[in-house]
């Protein structure tokens, strides 16, 4: 399914019932892998590396249709630069400024985030943001600074987000398109919209692979 999102009617792709055992086979291999907390990344949980089977796989199914939606040059090639299990485990009250605010993974206009989820049971979902003085959606290289300008001003002046997940209700940034958790869910959104994971701690932050809110994350440029 294809969805126009926001003011800027950004595409975005869902693929619902996406692998065709379920997700059993690659919810099964993340026992099999170390999950580790990087200090270098702002993720709030662990990771492990992805099989690279699945990465193969996944990157053969929507690399043409990402060319086809996106507008992405023929000559440009695809390039995973990063690909994971993901699980959230970090309590909301040692979450750091940056982990409560919605967040851009690059300002690239190719640039990719491959989200699938895999646990089963009910878990929050993906929530993609405006930021309301500045009204902006996606943050590219343009707006880069003026971006980090008036969202650091509004702190400077009304203080820090308290130490929760991003939700529903904010002053600063509002929801407006969420993907819901659906098992065996795959979607695909560029990395440079506002978004984040709508964390809920009673049902999200666990370490377990059974009852966690495991996804599979790949992240894709072109060059």
């Amino acid at each position: 399914m294809l969805y126009q999102i926001g003011n800027s009617k950004t595409p975005i792709i869902v693929i619902d019932d996406f692998a065709r055992d379920q997700g059993k086979s690659i919810r099964a291999a993340a026992a099999s892998v170390r999950f580790t907390h990087d200090e270098a990344n702002l993720y709030p949980g662990i990771r492990a590396p992805l099989p690279v089977d699945y990465i193969n796989s996944v990157v053969a199914l929507i690399g043409k249709r990402l060319q086809e939606v996106y507008g992405i040059p023929a000559e440009m090639k695809l390039k995973v630069t990063q690909a994971c299990y993901s699980l959230v485990t970090q309590p909301a009250s040692t979450l750091g400024l940056l982990q409560r605010i919605p967040h851009f993974d690059k300002p690239s206009p190719y640039s990719f985030a491959v989200l699938h989820y895999l646990a089963e049971g009910k878990h929050g979902g993906t929530g993609f943001f405006r930021h309301a003085p500045s009204q902006l959606e996606r943050v590219d290289e343009a707006d880069k600074e003026r971006y980090f300008s008036i969202a650091n001003d509004f702190i400077r002046r009304v203080g820090e987000p308290e130490k929760s997940y991003i939700g529903r209700d904010n002053p600063n940034y509002d929801l407006y398109h969420e993907i819901d958790y659906l098992p065996n869910r795959l979607a695909i959104y560029p990395g440079n919209l506002l978004h984040s994971g709508l964390i809920s701690p009673q049902q999200d932050i666990s370490g377990d692979l059974v009852s966690g809110r495991l996804t599979a994350n790949i992240f894709i440029d072109f060059e």
